[in-house]
């Protein structure tokens, strides 16, 4: 679990977790926004004396980066959450709500390769008393004395990732992430009735990879879905009125399978993984988008002949 150190005015102790499987996407698509459970460990000052110095935790907020590069995600919502430390080691939980509109969400999904970089700034306010702490018990109840002689900040900045798994499980979809267009392809009726389904069916695989955010799967089954054009080429000849056309399809249908090909290679086992298992981000949101559309365009022809 991430950690990193928050020293809170002379009090050292302290420390800010974030649990990055805890991290979700909520919203949908009218109001995204990024939930971060952090847990804080927070101590008061113990004086040579034994007393007990404290303070009370008041509010927190924080500003979400991409690492690489450093660009800016959003500021979390500020609320008034007190919270007084009395002793050692006290955990308090408090959940960050970073609001995001989709044209961020599309700027994160094209600077993301696999895993995506975070880093959050953590900034605090706690409130600090003039006196030590003198507990007496009544009825159970820990009281309190002195009186708040000022306030201060205490910030840190966390790193962490969130697995590409994660992200496209769990948080991507609560965002409402994945709404492509929708090109329509006519299913010949005639030619190839064995061999055209099989290629739509493979685009619409990557089209959900894409949706998805797994971008080297996309590129793999945009592969796979112009294999079965390639191989069945010749018999696209009764179907075009000339040679020059047949040529152009040809030559067409040829340069870009050898073009994806070799994209492939990069991600050969791709297609057999489980989607439960995200491929590592060889390719970026922006690459697979073009090459998906390239792959619907040649079909999208094939299609109309």
């Amino acid at each position: 679990m991430p950690e990193e150190t928050l020293r809170v005015s002379g009090y050292r102790d302290n420390k800010v977790r974030v649990e990055v499987t805890e991290i979700r996407g909520e919203g949908g698509p009218v109001y995204p926004q990024i939930a971060v459970p952090l847990e804080f460990v927070l101590s008061a000052a113990e004086e040579r004396s034994g007393e007990i110095m404290f303070y009370d935790f008041l509010q927190v907020s924080g500003s979400l980066f991409l690492q690489n590069p450093a660009v800016k995600i959003g500021d979390s919502k500020s609320e008034f959450s007190p919270y007084r430390v009395l002793s050692s080691n006290q955990s308090y939980t408090y959940r960050l709500e970073i609001p995001l509109t989709q044209y961020r969400i599309e700027r994160i999904e094209e600077a993301r390769r696999g895993d995506i970089q975070l880093r959050l700034d953590i900034d605090t306010s706690v409130a600090l008393y003039n006196k030590p702490l003198r507990l007496t018990i009544q009825i159970g109840e820990p009281i309190s004395e002195g009186f708040v002689t000022g306030f201060k900040r205490a910030r840190c900045s966390l790193n962490f990732a969130i697995p590409q798994s994660h992200w496209i499980d769990k948080v991507l979809p609560g965002l409402g992430y994945g709404k492509t267009r929708i090109i329509e392809i006519p299913l010949p009726e005639k030619a190839f009735p064995e061999i055209f389904p099989q290629a739509l069916d493979e685009l619409s695989h990557a089209q959900r990879y894409f949706n998805e955010g797994d971008y080297d799967k996309t590129v793999a089954h945009c592969r796979n879905a112009i294999e079965p054009v390639k191989k069945e080429l010749e018999k696209f000849r009764e179907q075009i009125a000339s040679d020059t056309g047949y040529e152009w399809v040809k030559t067409l249908a040829e340069e870009t399978f050898n073009w994806l090909d070799k994209l492939y290679k990069k991600t050969r086992d791709l297609t057999s993984k489980s989607h439960h298992i995200p491929s590592v981000g060889h390719f970026s949101r922006h690459e697979a988008e073009s090459i998906i559309l390239v792959t619907t365009a040649l079909l999208n022809y094939v299609g109309n002949l």
